[in-house]
């Protein structure tokens, strides 16, 4: 069972605390030594209450600490109210502070659930719908230790929104050669929605040594998935069957494993950009557990702890607990309420212009409803006015900017460095920072082409991102122009990040936010998010809007 948010978080500066699925995660920032860390909680409203002690989970950065806190509650519980507390060689020290400061997983608590019981926004009631999972042994929990697969976390996500229930018919081995067996779509039959999450490994692909072999393993892949005048014993593509069977398809992307080589990587990202071709919703979990980039030897592979990444597999074929909850990040969790909207797979409008900002004083956010670990945000500019181009605020008051200098393009973070990226550019320029929690890689790509990676080893989960200054107060003398704004829930690979930037192709895995900027900020992405104005730190109100960026 998760935690609710009481409406009264009492969190100071000094303690952070933010509530996954099962307990609670305090960091503590180190202002004096700690022999103790816990958590008072009541859930019936202060008659009566308890104290439960954390457990020390390690360092974080150099400053700050993490404990956690598993609950054990009763059934029919909904509303959990706490304090946190440190005891220290002076005595036991209470977080009397307001909520000032919430990290990703309480925010998404805090705000998506009130929102949603209170009737706001677009979601819609859908525990009548259904989604079946029709995959193979990754879609079906393998690797994931006490149940918490990418699926079965979704699953939780969605009872928490009154989202559609979970079929699961997903199996090891599970090809696409199964759509020629009727038994198989028997299973998915009066399903709203399906995901198809099938891997190429299942189709022979590492077994394959030459390049045209690999290949050919990629086009039997796509014909059966995706086209449907093909020369086999069943010419319906799985897409369309399930279109005629009333369902809404979701296409999974291929993932890695940890046997491929190049010839078998180059087929895997080539798969992947053409599924994001498709009119169909796609997820990108090749993004948020690849080990690589760039065709190099860890690329198509899962990370599996070596060279500073972090460890998400369980054997060759399989993530583990970690690969399926990095897995899990990847999918939006609206995408179903956004389709039931009327929300259609969106596509790249031709345009000349973009929106004018003065990037003295204003930006435009997005501030993350679902929490994130990898991510990658991408734009077009155009323009030599100094101060913000566009920022990400991360956790823990940290934020990363790209910024207009007299001297050209940075990239600046208050984590201690500052990085040269370009001279001014006249023309439309395309800017794109992406990363990957996974292999703790951030990537910086000018007009597609890679100019900056660094290594960051620590816990960098995105809040809000932004083009421009929200945070500014002083107006600047020129503006900048913006258009194509792109914010995906993963880090896309560089063969991805560069295609976008020169064509028309969308990259549309696990997108939240696409926004052409062409007369407005409009999210096309087959998401419910939101963008909004801000000044000074402040949403700007709808009738002000003009007055700032005209």
């Amino acid at each position: 069972m998760s935690l609710k948010d009481s409406g009264t978080w009492p969190i100071s500066p000094g303690l952070e605390a933010s509530p996954p699925e099962s307990g609670v995660w305090i960091d503590i920032e180190t202002f004096g030594f700690m022999t103790a860390v816990g958590i008072r909680y009541t859930t019936d409203g202060w008659n009566s209450f308890k104290d439960v002690q954390a457990r020390y989970e390690g360092g974080l950065d150099g400053e700050r600490s993490q404990w956690g806190v598993d609950l054990a509650l009763q059934d029919g519980i909904s509303l959990v109210e706490f304090v946190v507390y440190g005891d220290s060689n002076s005595g036991r020290i209470w977080d009397q502070g307001g909520n000032h400061t919430v990290g990703a997983q309480s925010y998404w608590i805090q705000e998506t659930e009130r929102r949603f019981q209170s009737g706001e926004g677009d979601y819609s009631d859908l525990s009548s719908y259904s989604v079946a999972m029709w995959g193979s042994s990754v879609c079906n929990g393998t690797g994931a230790e006490g149940g918490k697969s990418w699926v079965a976390l979704l699953e939780e996500q969605w009872q928490r929104m009154n989202g559609p229930q979970i079929i699961q018919a997903s199996y090891p081995g599970h090809n696409t050669n199964d759509k020629e067996r009727q038994q198989e779509f028997d299973k998915i039959q009066g399903s709203d929605f399906v995901v198809l999450c099938l891997s190429m490994g299942n189709h022979g692909l590492e077994r394959q040594k030459t390049e045209e072999s690999a290949f050919q393993i990629t086009q039997w892949y796509l014909n059966d998935m995706f086209y449907d005048q093909v020369a086999d014993s069943d010419p319906e593509s799985l897409i369309h069957r399930i279109r005629q069977m009333g369902a809404e398809p979701i296409v999974a992307l291929v993932y890695p494993k940890g046997d491929y080589q190049k010839r078998h990587c180059e087929q895997v990202v080539k798969a992947n950009i053409i599924q994001q071709s498709w009119q169909v919703p796609t997820i990108n979990y090749f993004g948020s557990v690849n080990g690589g980039n760039r065709f190099n030897p860890e690329d198509c592979q899962w990370t599996d702890g070596s060279l500073g990444t972090l460890n998400t597999q369980k054997d060759a074929s399989h993530p583990n607990s970690l690969g399926h909850r990095e897995m899990y990040y990847a999918f939006p969790p609206d995408l179903p309420f956004a389709i039931k909207a009327g929300k259609e797979t969106p596509a790249k409008p031709e345009q000349d212009g973009g929106l004018n900002i003065d990037t003295g004083y204003l930006g435009i956010v997005y501030e993350a409803e679902f929490p994130m670990t990898s991510f990658t945000t991408q734009f077009d500019m155009k323009g030599d006015a100094l101060g913000v181009i566009a920022m990400v605020h991360l956790a823990g008051g940290k934020s990363l900017q790209l910024i207009n200098g007299k001297e050209g393009i940075f990239l600046h973070s208050d984590l201690g460095w500052y990085q040269w990226l370009s001279s001014h550019r006249i023309n439309w320029t395309n800017l794109a920072v992406s990363y990957s929690h996974a292999r703790q890689v951030l990537s910086v790509y000018l007009n597609g082409g890679l100019v900056y990676e660094r290594r960051l080893t620590y816990d960098h989960s995105p809040l809000y991102f932004a083009l421009g200054n929200p945070n500014g107060s002083e107006p600047a003398r020129d503006t900048i122009s913006f258009r194509n704004w792109f914010v995906n829930r993963t880090a896309l690979h560089s063969e991805e990040v560069a295609l976008r930037s020169r064509t028309d192709w969308l990259g549309a895995g696990s997108l939240d936010i696409f926004a052409p900027l062409a007369g407005g900020i409009q999210n096309r992405a087959q998401t419910l998010q939101r963008l909004e104005y801000r000044t000074e730190g402040r949403p700007v109100p709808s009738s002000r809007e003009n007055h700032y960026y005209k």
